[in-house]
């Protein structure tokens, strides 16, 4: 699957993208994003989405898989 026009569709359009090309559910996919509204988007449609305030780190991706697999 090629990412580059994925990346730039808004997060609700990319999420059905990548979920059409994919197979995968909404509740299969993480997002990490540095804009509250988009999470509270793509929330309302089930996917997990952490926030990225300074820039993304190991131990955020580690906290997000973390908390994904909680659910």
């Amino acid at each position: 699957m090629s990412s580059g026009s994925i990346a730039e569709a808004e997060p609700f359009t990319r999420s059905l993208r990548i979920k059409t090309k994919s197979g995968a559910e909404f509740s299969e996919m993480l997002f990490f994003d540095d804009e509250h509204r988009n999470k509270h988007d793509l929330d309302t449609i089930g996917v997990r989405t952490v926030i990225v305030d300074d820039g993304i780190t190991r131990k955020l991706v580690k906290q997000g898989l973390e908390e994904f697999s909680r659910h």
